[in-house]
């Protein structure tokens, strides 16, 4: 009884059987169609593999010449990506920015020189806008809360009257011993391409026996210029020496000051509810 072994064989749609005959020791090829075993189909049947490996061949060699290709057009863009990310901040910075304006001055009835009706349509469209740019953000792998190089956030500029906190120097502690004037400004000027601004203070403590008054608003150009709201319940500026009646305040409250850049307007506000200077 004569022993064989049998393998089956799958390439490019071509199969063949391959018995060998132990005792004779010769080998049959057969193919899909028939049974031919002459040298003549085989060698054919190896041309035509060796010619689909060389078009394979090529095909790689040509995958790998365009993933260079690719490799070297996303290196030279980093640079534009670098540009898109600090313009994708700003926008995303501008709106964190100007959202607490505006949702503070659609509360408090300020006046924008608008008719009534058309204010509040506005100020609709307004929140609208924000609303939908809060709810599909433009990211692009960068945060918003990052800081903008032409866009710093704000701090207390460094002063031997007062002892500024790290690690963001936003608070400030009073610590001369003397009783005079003393003054703390923001390390960065108002924004001058924005038409509204607007900032809010917290005092803290109140402890110092030499704090006889706190006051807080805004500097232009030199002390004579002050706009400011005093812990007294007195106003100063608005060409006018201080006027009084306004509520005082003192430790936990949190006042506000800003200023309508286009109307040339100040206005004041104690634990968000906004003073009425009209008058």
């Amino acid at each position: 009884m004569k022993l064989s072994f049998v393998l089956l064989l799958l390439f490019g749609g071509i199969y063949g059987l391959i018995i060998r005959d132990l005792n004779e020791n010769e080998f049959v090829s057969r193919d899909s169609t028939n049974l031919d075993n002459s040298d003549g189909t085989k060698n054919a049947a190896m041309s035509d593999l060796l010619a689909k490996l060389n078009k394979l061949e090529e095909k790689i060699t040509q995958m790998a010449k365009e993933n260079e290709l690719l490799n070297r057009r996303l290196n030279q863009s980093e640079n534009e990506q670098h540009q898109l990310k600090q313009a994708i901040s700003l926008q995303n910075m501008s709106i964190s920015l100007l959202k607490p304006i505006f949702d503070f001055f659609s509360h408090s009835g300020f006046s924008l020189n608008i008719v009534g009706d058309e204010m509040n349509h506005h100020l609709q469209e307004i929140r609208l806008k924000i609303g939908q740019l809060e709810q599909h953000p433009s990211t692009a792998g960068y945060n918003s809360t990052q800081k903008h190089p032409n866009l710093p956030k704000n701090r207390w500029i460094l002063n031997t009257d007062f002892f500024i906190l790290k690690p963001n120097y936003l608070k400030a502690v009073y610590r001369a011993k003397t009783n005079a004037h003393r003054y703390l400004y923001a390390k960065f000027v108002l924004f001058p391409h924005l038409s509204l601004a607007y900032y809010e203070t917290k005092i803290i403590r109140k402890h110092n026996r030499n704090i006889t008054t706190i006051s807080i608003g805004i500097w232009t150009k030199s002390d004579d210029t002050f706009y400011k709201y005093s812990d007294n319940g007195f106003i100063f500026g608005h060409n006018a020496n201080g006027f009084g009646g306004y509520p005082s305040f003192d430790e936990g409250d949190t006042i506000g000051c800003g200023a309508n850049l286009t109307s040339m307007e100040i206005i004041y506000t104690k634990n968000g509810e906004q003073l009425d200077t009209s008058n």
